[in-house]
């Protein structure tokens, strides 16, 4: 693997006739990446009085937004800006922004983030906001998945029309949900260089990338380019909670608490074993860990320690960091974005999701009553959707074995009879014996919540308590994993406990969303 020492953005281009964006970076002066980003559109066209400065400034922030995918093949310690300049609070947003939105590569990967993300200026050119207006119109980001099918029904359920969007490919999965809403979709294009398979092949650096956050910026340049308001997304506020917390020793050096995964700290490498065997004294943990003040963030795993048991909440509370796998759909992304956007591009240009105010288990509930034309087509699974590969998934695309599919059969099989649970996965996962250790992530009763768009460990208790309830009620034999639950978790809680979840997991929480007060006032939920 040849070493880096800085990754460079060059500049972009936008052809006007052609509506291709192309953006251009590089290591070095080793290895050269050309990204291509096509607006182009058989039924929506360029607004009337179209400002290439303005849309220069919306393309810039997406350059910015793109490279993630070139810099993560190895992570230099300088991100240079050749053409443009970014004030100081920008380099705080973009390098508060790449820190999140890489914790789990830099957690998975055993990397020290605190020579990372340095952005670096040679330019003294600004790009600056020049207002402008808008119409009423709506984008929604179409995936397939049963949250932004709910959100297209609410919206059209209220009245309010929109338009389906669509980044990189229509697969058969979103082109089945978008013949039952019977909506064409504006498709933005994606190619990526092909430079970047060539090293991944050559073990440089691979893993998730955040692609709502690349969708949100695409999103930005679409909504000023065809004249466009609302963006709106369908996350919710499960996507809100974390995947492992860690303690801060130091400056972002960290050693996970809730994982047998290890990362680098300054005294070495640690897993949640050995770090045990390290606090069975203060004296030992203190020599070790001086640096450090926290407590144990784990409920699933305690580890009693004088010195530990000795600092108060004050001393800790804040000395931790969380790894979230779906920061970008998170609120916080949601709200610093918001800030971002009104700061640098417009005023007018709303970015929200009309789902933040609900809980996963909710809008599974009221999926499974109400659109069930979509049972046979939608998908979740995200094999469905890697880059290069062109089929789906064989079974009715789930593949029924990862933590996706785990999630969304655990939180719909309540309020689906046999039928329903077969048209949708073909199979009923609680009778599989060889997905115990899964759904016990899941719980979060072994290891850590999974790296997945899943959600929280209590709307899993909920989901299969009910279904529980459900079997036992139907006079049915009762599946394996849930023999498992009964006996390992449901004997920890009692009545009272279940009823404060469903009333924690069902209100809807209208203050905890950015939702304008035009659309959330209008919006009914069942």
């Amino acid at each position: 693997m040849q070493k880096f020492e800085k990754f460079y953005f060059n500049s972009f281009e936008f052809d006007k006739k052609t509506l291709l964006a192309k953006f251009f970076y590089r290591f070095d002066d080793k290895e050269n990446f050309t990204e291509e980003i096509d607006f182009s559109s058989d039924f929506l066209h360029i607004r009337d009085d179209f400002q290439q400065e303005i849309f220069d400034n919306f393309l810039f922030s997406l350059s910015i937004a793109l490279w993630i995918s070139y810099y993560k093949l190895y992570p230099t310690r300088e991100l240079v800006v050749k053409s443009w300049f970014l004030t100081e609070e920008d380099k705080q947003f973009w390098h508060k922004f790449y820190l999140n939105w890489l914790w789990e590569f830099l957690y998975k990967n055993k990397i020290n983030p605190n020579w990372l993300f340095n952005f670096v200026n040679e330019s003294d050119k600004k790009y600056e906001k020049i207002e402008f207006k808008t119409s009423d119109k709506i984008f929604l980001p179409i995936w397939g998945w049963k949250d932004s099918i709910v959100s297209a029904e609410l919206l059209k359920r209220n009245s309010y029309t929109y338009t389906p969007f669509v980044f990189g490919k229509i697969d058969t999965i979103k082109l089945n949900c978008l013949k039952v809403t019977s909506q064409e979709a504006f498709l933005v294009k994606r190619k990526l260089d092909e430079n970047i398979f060539r090293l991944n092949e050559l073990w440089y650096y691979n893993w998730h990338v955040p692609i709502t956050w690349i969708i949100s910026f695409v999103l930005l340049c679409s909504a000023y380019l065809c004249d466009y308001r609302y963006l709106i997304l369908s996350n919710e506020k499960s996507a809100n909670i974390w995947n492992v917390k860690m303690w801060k020793c130091g400056n972002y050096e960290s050693i996970s608490l809730t994982t047998n995964s290890v990362i680098p700290v300054k005294t070495g490498i640690y897993s949640k074993e050995n770090l045990l065997e390290n606090t069975k004294d203060s004296k030992n943990f203190k020599s070790k860990f001086s640096h450090c003040h926290s407590e144990l963030v784990s409920e699933s795993w305690k580890c009693k320690n004088p010195f530990i048991d000795s600092l108060s909440s004050k001393e800790w509370q804040n000395k931790f960091l969380e790894v979230n796998h779906q920061y970008s759909k998170s609120l916080e992304f949601e709200q610093d974005l918001d800030t971002f956007i009104k700061r640098n591009l417009s005023n007018e240009i709303k970015y929200f999701s009309l789902l933040r105010w609900m809980y996963e288990i909710k809008i599974a509930e009221i999926f499974s009553k109400i659109w069930k034309d979509y049972f046979g087509v939608f998908s979740s699974c995200n094999k469905n959707f890697k880059i290069n590969k062109d089929h789906v998934l064989p079974t009715k695309y789930w593949c029924n074995s990862c933590p996706k599919c785990a999630f969304v059969y655990a939180v719909l099989r309540p309020y689906l009879t046999d039928i329903e649970t077969m048209q949708i996965f073909w199979k009923e996962l609680y009778e599989n014996k060889d997905l115990e250790n899964l759904f016990k992530e899941l719980l979060w009763v072994k290891w850590i919540k999974p790296f997945e768009c899943v959600w929280e460990e209590d709307e899993v208790v909920y989901a299969m308590n009910e279904a529980l309830a459900k079997f036992k009620k139907e006079k049915k034999d009762i599946p394996y994993i849930l023999e498992i639950f009964e006996k390992e978790v449901k004997k920890n809680y009692d009545e009272v406990f279940f009823l404060n979840l469903k009333n924690k997991l069902f209100t809807v929480y209208n203050q905890e969303t950015l939702i304008p007060e035009e659309i959330k006032t209008k919006i009914l939920i069942w």
